[in-house]
């Protein structure tokens, strides 16, 4: 599913008017008026100022001579801000029909979206079959960003027979960092299947807690099924409790929820135990004993080879968070990760010295 606060920084549909102004030869070139009048209104729409948004919106339709489903896709996250689904699935799918072959961003966005929709039955009868459809769809537009979509419905059986090794597949070619987090619960169930210590009630369990809590936001309801999958062994449901309860600003009951698995050597536990440390002490001042335990965690998890735990490790020796600073050992973890194929790595190796969030 992606972010639709990166939508900015895909590619611009081409405009209808000329991108250059011929009488004025040295002039440096410039976007479209009507696709920069879209882009200032869906920068309204980040910034949730709406009733500005309506205007610049109103303003880029009517400078606009053909359709975009940029137009479309943008009303849509407007719907999806305010909880509008029935509006939201109308937008979409408006997107869909004016899609062209080049519109592959438009079409891999709108697609998602509209899976996601038909999965989770908002502002739409569920469907599983049409779900898998633009999942199908959507990955065909982009691989990248659809690999994840067509990964989760193999993990979970939407429209299609849960396959596990198909997910990994499709989990190997998104370019999302939180794959690694399910490559990791895939080779524990797959470990404990063959040594007869996991049975598939454990995977049920922890998939239908995930969807409960991660995509139809019902965390209470979440809550005995990810206990349930804990109490059969499978110990990645710890990580996602614990995120259940840090999203709640409950971050001693994450600590609790994730120590079995950390305690047992899993390395994406010892990571999330690390994150909810840091953001327990976030703001406040004298936590240097906690600050190295923070950072020597995540050293822990990465030398486990925990790819998201490379760059967390990597920042702290950068910014000095827990450790001396060192920025040698810093582009060291970093070029670690540019390894494994992660886009921002390379970002952070050649960024210059300086403070930044972990």
């Amino acid at each position: 599913m992606c972010d639709f606060m990166s939508f900015l920084f895909g590619p611009v549909p081409k405009p209808s008017q000329p991108e250059y102004d011929n009488s004025h030869p040295t002039q440096t070139p410039v976007m479209s008026r009507p696709v920069y009048n879209l882009m200032m209104a869906k920068e309204r729409l980040n910034g949730l100022n709406l009733n500005s948004f309506e205007r610049a919106f109103k303003k880029a339709i009517r400078r606009s001579t053909q359709e975009y489903p940029l137009i479309y896709i943008i009303m849509s996250e407007k719907c999806e801000l305010l909880k509008e689904w029935p509006e939201q699935v109308m937008w979409l799918k408006k997107a869909e029909a004016y899609l062209q072959p080049e519109d592959r961003f438009c079409g891999a966005l709108a697609h998602s979206r509209l899976g996601w929709a038909y999965f989770l039955g908002r502002g739409c009868e569920p469907d599983n079959t049409l779900a898998y459809k633009h999942f199908c769809k959507g990955f065909e537009c982009d691989p990248f960003r659809g690999a994840f979509d067509m990964a989760f419905a193999y993990m979970a059986g939407i429209g299609c027979e849960p396959e596990l090794d198909m997910a990994v597949r499709y989990l190997r070619r998104s370019n999302l960092l939180m794959r690694h987090k399910y490559l990791a619960e895939i080779e524990y169930y797959h470990n404990g299947v063959e040594s007869g210590t996991l049975g598939e009630d454990a995977w049920k369990s922890y998939i239908t807690g995930h969807e409960l809590f991660s995509f139809m936001n019902r965390p209470s309801e979440a809550i005995p099924y990810l206990k349930n999958s804990i109490e059969r062994g499978f110990l990645p449901a710890c990580v996602l409790l614990s995120d259940l309860y840090a999203a709640a600003k409950n971050y001693d009951k994450a600590i609790e929820s994730v120590m079995p698995a950390h305690e047992a050597g899993y390395a994406p536990a010892t990571h999330q135990y690390a994150c909810h440390l840091y953001q327990k002490i976030l703001g406040e001042n004298g936590q240097q004993e906690v600050m190295e335990l923070i950072a020597s965690l995540f050293k822990c998890s990465a030398e486990q080879g925990y790819v998201p735990s490379y760059i967390s490790i990597g920042e702290c020796y950068r910014t000095g968070y827990g450790v001396a600073p060192n920025q040698e050992e810093a582009r060291r973890w970093f070029a670690k990760a540019m390894k494994t194929g992660e886009e921002g790595a390379e970002s952070l190796y050649n960024m210059p010295d300086s403070i930044s969030v972990i």
